[in-house]
């Protein structure tokens, strides 16, 4: 009987004991469940994060620095999701950054997540490096663009690191090949803009970047009375802090009023005296002065003189002695930003098409302008932005009419605004319509002027009614005078050549920059 109760003792001691190690190991494996619900929901949670910031451009001002999501109901437990600026180390458990998600498209993101699965919880980091790709290209205008100095070669660095695609023009260059540069760009970008270095020479640019409706950003404040937008040169300063007046448009909209220090030391600065143009806005004014620093003017804003065909902006900092790399973060998002601002367009509300000039095909005709340009003079009733002109023509098939517009001064083509490519003419007359650089244009009076590649091409005129005049240059060939000149003729003639337009039937809205677009790639980090 002992030995009988000892046997069954042990066997009772074993049984409980078994069943004591089955009830651990049920709870390991319960553990180790809830701990894998608990990091299937926290890396969930990232991806899903992940995906929302390559899937929405605004993301950057969509969520701010610190806590998106607290404890929400997920997957069966709660999920907790942050969102910091900067870069998590491993070492010491910190996130490095400024804070600030939207001062710059390439810092990199840390997200973490903590799933907790009943009462177990598991937090993953990933850090997103960012690339930034926001099509814009940038015309960048320097002395020698086969010889960049080092400062030349650090801008376009920097343009490039934000995603910026930078070509280079000599600023001594023609005007026709500006319009060659210039158009290249805008056909193989959606946005583009065209940027000053202060390096540069006022006299060798001076009006060259006035008729086109790609946007400026100038560094060069002694181009400011050739871009209309003050009557006079800036004067040169040395200063390091401009203040900011209005920030409400987009390039130092996320500065605060006040002084701010845009280099790391005094460094050649603008003052812009002089009548500032009226449809200008005083960004920033000089550091101890009252006068502007930093000017900008949207597409169809008044200057000095006419309306401005694009977005331009003067920036505070300038002359032949800058330097560069003294620029802090602050001024180059300012330099950023207004790139980002002046490459895109303004929206518009609804629009509508129009003509302008004389649509009519008259009954006289004459030929042989193969030499010569001329021009007739026209109303526009509104401001509007040019898209082709038409004119009436026949003549040998093939053989060729080029087109311009040109600003009236004191009662004669003055200054020559946008000239079309070339087309052919056709046997029988018809309308010949050539497209032109989109090109706003405001209220006034305009000449329209033609020339032939051939001596037999024909256009047509009516002798009364309207005023024309005629030069001497084969614009078929060579391109319209950048200025007209002194005229051969003159008459009351008007000819058979009308514009295409387009009214805004809107006003102008201030646009946020470009819209950019950023992939990231993530390094993931597991706590347990």
């Amino acid at each position: 009987m002992m030995l009988a109760m000892v046997a069954v003792t042990i066997v009772m001691v074993l049984t409980m004991g078994f069943v004591l190690a089955q009830q651990t190991t049920i709870n390991i494996s319960k553990n180790i469940q809830y701990h894998a619900n608990a990091r299937f929901i926290a890396e969930t949670g990232l991806n899903m994060a992940l995906d929302r910031i390559n899937n929405d451009a605004a993301w950057r001002t969509t969520y701010s620095n610190g806590t998106w999501v607290n404890g929400a109901s997920f997957g069966g437990g709660t999920l907790t999701l942050k969102g910091e600026d900067g870069t998590y180390s491993a070492t010491t458990g910190v996130v490095t950054g400024d804070t600030n998600l939207n001062n710059n498209t390439t810092d990199s993101l840390t997200l973490t997540a903590t799933g907790t699965y009943n009462g177990v919880s598991h937090t993953a980091h990933v850090t997103a490096a960012m690339s930034v790709s926001n099509d814009a290209g940038v015309l960048m205008i320097v002395p020698n663009a086969a010889s960049l100095t080092t400062g030349e070669t650090a801008r376009q660095t920097l343009l490039q690191s934000w995603g910026f695609t930078v070509t280079a023009l000599t600023a001594s260059s023609s005007q026709s090949a500006y319009d060659t540069a210039v158009a290249s760009l805008v056909a193989a970008q959606t946005y583009a803009v065209i940027y000053v270095a202060s390096t540069c020479t006022a006299t060798d640019i001076a009006a060259k970047l006035n008729a086109y409706n790609t946007g400026v950003v100038c560094e060069q404040g002694q181009l400011a009375d050739d871009m209309k937008l003050t009557s006079a040169d800036g004067t040169g300063i040395t200063a390091t802090t401009p203040t900011m007046t209005t920030v409400t448009l987009y390039p130092n909209s996320n500065l605060s009023a006040g002084g701010v220090a845009v280099t790391t030391s005094g460094q050649p600065m603008w003052s812009y005296g002089g009548t500032i143009a009226t449809g200008a806005t005083t960004m920033a004014t000089a550091q101890g002065l009252s006068t502007p620093a930093m000017l900008a003017i949207e597409t169809s804003g008044s200057l000095t003189s006419g309306t401005a065909a694009g977005r331009r902006l003067l920036l505070p900092w300038g002359g032949t002695a800058f330097d560069f790399s003294s620029l802090n973060s602050a001024g180059q998002t300012l330099l950023k930003r207004s790139l980002e601002w002046a490459a895109q367009s303004p929206a518009v509300g609804s629009t509508t098409s129009s003509t302008t000039g004389f649509p009519t095909a008259f009954t006289s005709k004459a030929k042989k302008i193969q030499t010569k340009q001329i021009a007739t003079k026209v109303t526009l009733a509104s401001s509007a932005t040019l898209n082709s002109i038409a004119g009436y023509h026949y003549g040998t098939s093939g053989k060729k009419v080029r087109y311009a517009v040109y600003a009236d001064s004191s009662g004669a083509p003055g200054a020559l605004l946008v000239q079309t490519g070339t087309s052919g003419v056709t046997s029988s007359p018809s309308w010949v319509t050539i497209s032109a650089p989109s090109t706003a244009l405001a209220a006034g009076t305009y000449w329209l002027a033609m020339s032939t590649e051939d001596s037999s091409i024909y256009y047509y005129y009516s002798s009364s009614g309207g005023t024309n005049k005629v030069v001497t240059n084969a614009a078929v060939g060579s391109g319209f005078k950048s200025t007209w000149g002194t005229s051969s003729s003159s008459g009351v003639k008007r000819y058979s050549i009308y514009m295409n337009l387009t009214v805004s039937g809107g006003a102008l809205v201030n646009n946020s920059g470009l819209a950019v677009s950023s992939t990231c790639t993530p390094v993931w980090m597991d706590e347990p």
